[in-house]
């Protein structure tokens, strides 16, 4: 007599197997993310951000160019 619970407990454990991988991929992709979005939130371009008068070069500072 063979044995039919066999099958549907292969099924799901290896579903699980995959529901579990899957959920630390998640995991690992969401926390690499949320540590890469946060190195560049912290990025700080210095004078190119602080400076209020974008469209003119007249305060433009080249320190190997300096007449």
């Amino acid at each position: 007599r063979p044995n039919l619970c066999l099958p549907f407990f292969i099924i799901f454990y290896t579903g699980s197997i995959a529901v579990i991988i899957c959920l630390f991929i998640l995991t690992v992709i969401l926390v690499l993310g949320g540590l890469y979005y946060h190195k560049i939130r912290r990025v700080s371009y210095g004078p190119l951000l602080d400076s209020n008068d974008y469209g003119t070069l007249v305060n433009f500072s080249n320190p190997m160019y300096d007449p």
